[in-house]
């Protein structure tokens, strides 16, 4: 009786008005009696009935949870949070469902992985009931369910991996294992939040073994880094040697280091007369020094070395620069500012913008590489020369009339020019903007040869399931590496353009993260593969694409697919959005050098550092444009796969972002030039003298 009239969802205001009933009812009965009267003790009767009802008919749901009200056995409704009223007799409350995140712990005992070595595994999955109705009626007990599947997930994951991919993938397996739950209670209305695994316990035997094999690892590791140093520090003195054999005034100028050197911390002045000094080698010199005593001294050469050879000498390496073309409205007063967190940047803060934005929002690192690959130095820099409106300019009149950064020109491995400005240095690193949806094309590539991605024929939803039932989900991928998916997108940099509204949902306050900014743009306006289109969102899917199908962030992948096999010298970074997803196309940053290892890498038809980075043929495809494909012939260029064809007989391409960033390749000649600029405009008509310049290196150091 106390359950009929209580039960879950019972309620102090219920009971109270049963207790005020009932007490209606006993009075109504004391006037029956008193009277004998047939009526009173009829209402007393009823009202009786009445109150043992209530506690029966309005019920509570907290906060929480969800009623799932039935009606003769049909679902009738799903009540609550609050005060709800149901029929008594006719209807029933099956379960209250409780919609905050809940836990379930699970484990694999003494499960083989895929190489056979036995493992305990605990894991813990966060989940949430986000469908009450499909919880309460697809499934008898959802909780159990939960358990059992998840156990069951955790043993599959375990068989199919390596023991060396479970212990250092730790983040790969949790998010594989939280799809693969995930995918399975969908059907019952129970989104999984996330999986931890906790712990992998092997055997003790194995461990011991495991730590053997790791400190044989390193020690290898450790012997094979000091050849490869050896064998760089033999490579150095050769060249050296190189350089003092082709350039006298380089050699006489290292014997004035040496002498410097040695005498920095010593107190005696030598006075070395020009003659003597230039019938002297550099061990001679520092024999002299040798002798001369520990007193602090300064070196005077009287008459002087030849001054020509000592500048030229002096200009090959990094040439920096505090000042550039109109750097007073680029903020030089103000040692070219960051602009702050969260504002857009100005005229006076463009330069710290695009020199430091790793530190303006949330990036993902790109780990260089421990070995960086050597790039040699040009004796001198070269000097060409191009014309551009109506005269002919030197690279010096370039560097005056346009607002450039950095500045790389390189051959084959040969560094020719480098030069920054605006007090940038070889160690700022310069942001891409749409220089990056070359990479992302790369990218995806590389998943190709890996078979991570099957075919390029293929949509993008068969590999972001996310994007089912959109449009740029039914396109193939292909159409997508051309931007000629003809989902309409605006991008034209005119207030708004949807590159503006994109970019929003991605970075600015309020970002919701790829696939709903992606959603917003859902119209076709032509068939995928028949009409160039240039849009961001489109290398936005291919991103989404390849994380996807490789399992892993961008940044991880390109770290160990490129960068760190290009032999990059520095860290690069990657921006990413809400969700955790790097924005594909744009929003990369690096130093000039590594850009250049990257051109110098396409140069070479995806080979570096001794190794085939990107494939051949994959390369050749991106860079050529079918006999089919003619609408991707435009008037002034051409488009490949994510990169834009320069025109002319030889096969040229270029790296290209908003504001005149650009890298241009010469596979031929294997001339790479890496600018980075602050042009006021996304699009500036200024850029064709950028392209003036390239055409005059191709033709003055390109070859035939």
């Amino acid at each position: 009786m106390v359950e009929f009239l209580m039960g879950r969802g019972a309620n102090a205001l219920a009971v109270l008005l049963s207790c005020i009933v009932l007490l209606i009812a006993a009075f109504l009965g004391w006037i029956g009696y008193r009277d004998a009267a047939l009526g009173a003790y009829v209402g007393a009767g009823i009202l009786v009935v009445l109150a043992l009802l209530i506690p029966r008919s309005l019920r509570v749901a907290n906060q929480w949870e969800r009623a799932i009200v039935l009606r003769l056995g049909k679902l009738q409704a799903i009540r609550g949070p609050g005060l709800f009223f149901i029929v008594p007799f006719i209807d029933t409350i099956a379960v209250f469902i409780d919609q905050r995140i809940q836990t379930t712990q699970f484990n694999a005992e003494r499960t083989l992985t895929r190489d056979t070595v036995p493992v305990n595994v605990d894991a813990i999955i966060f989940w949430q009931v986000h469908d009450t109705e499909r919880a309460a009626l697809e499934i008898a007990d959802y909780r159990q369910a939960i358990g059992q599947v998840a156990q069951t997930s955790l043993r599959e994951m375990i068989g199919a991996t390596e023991l060396s991919g479970l212990l250092s993938e730790r983040k790969k397996a949790d998010k594989l294992l939280g799809e693969v739950i995930g995918t399975k209670t969908a059907e019952w209305g129970v989104a999984v939040i996330s999986v931890e695994i906790r712990d992998v316990a092997i055997p003790p035997g194995l461990q011991d073994a495991m730590s053997r094999k790791a400190q044989a690892e390193r020690e290898r590791e450790a012997r094979i880094i000091l050849g490869s140093s050896e064998q760089q520090v033999a490579q150095t003195f050769v060249d050296a040697a190189r350089i003092y054999a082709s350039t006298p005034g380089a050699m006489q100028l290292r014997a004035m280091n040496l002498v410097y050197e040695a005498t920095k911390e010593r107190g005696m002045t030598i006075v070395v007369p020009s003659a003597m000094a230039d019938s002297m080698n550099a061990g001679g010199l520092a024999g002299l020094l040798n002798a001369a005593g520990k007193v602090a001294a300064i070196l005077l050469v009287l008459g002087g070395f030849a001054l020509a050879p000592i500048a030229a000498w002096a200009q090959a390496g990094p040439v920096f620069s505090d000042t550039g073309p109109n750097a007073d409205a680029y903020g030089a007063a103000e040692d070219y500012p960051i602009p702050p967190k969260g504002k857009p940047a100005t005229a006076v803060t463009k330069i710290g913008w695009n020199s430091h934005y790793d530190q303006l929002t949330p990036v993902r690192r790109v780990a260089k590489s421990e070995t960086p690959s050597p790039l040699k130095r040009a004796a001198e820099e070269i000097q060409p020369s191009y014309p551009y409106g109506g005269r002919v300019n030197t690279i010096a009149d370039y560097l005056d009339h346009n607002p450039v950064m950095g500045l790389l020109i390189a051959r084959d491995d040969t560094i020719l020019f480098e030069h920054y400005q605006y007090a940038r240095t070889d160690k700022d690193r310069f942001l891409s903007y749409s220089m990056v949806k070359t990479i992302t094309g790369l990218l995806v590539g590389i998943a190709v040869s890996e078979g991570a991605i099957r075919s390029i024929d293929d949509t993008a939803a068969t590999y972001v399931p996310e994007l089912a039932g959109t449009e740029y989900g039914a396109t193939p991928i292909r159409a997508l590496l051309h931007m000629s998916s003809g989902v309409r997108f605006r991008e034209t940099y005119q207030p708004g353009d949807d590159i503006f509204k994109l970019q929003g949902a991605l970075l600015w306050p309020g970002a919701v993260g790829a696939i709903p900014a992606l959603k917003q743009f859902n119209t076709r306006d032509a068939a995928p593969g028949t009409r160039f289109s240039y849009a961001s969102a489109e290398t936005e899917v291919l991103g989404l694409v390849v994380s996807h199908a490789v399992h892993m962030t961008l940044a991880d992948y390109l770290s160990a697919r490129i960068w760190q096999k290009l032999g990059a010298e520095s860290d690069a970074a990657w921006a990413f959005d809400p969700t955790g997803q790097e924005v594909a196309y744009c929003c990369f940053v690096a130093v000039l050098r590594d850009w250049a290892r990257l051109g110098l890498m396409l140069a070479h038809d995806g080979v570096w550092n001794g190794q085939q980075i990107v494939p051949r043929q994959w390369l050749h495809d991106a860079t050529t444009i079918a006999p089919t494909d003619d609408y991707l012939r435009l008037k002034t260029a051409g488009y490949g796969y994510q990169i834009w064809l320069l025109p002319g007989q030889r096969r040229m391409f270029a790296l290209a972002g908003a504001y005149g960033q650009a890298v241009l390749v010469d596979p031929d000649a294997k001339l790479v030039m890496v600018q980075t600029a602050v042009r006021p405009k996304p699009i500036d008509p200024g850029s064709n003298e950028g392209l003036a310049l390239w055409y005059a290196l191709v033709a003055q150091y390109g070859g035939p």
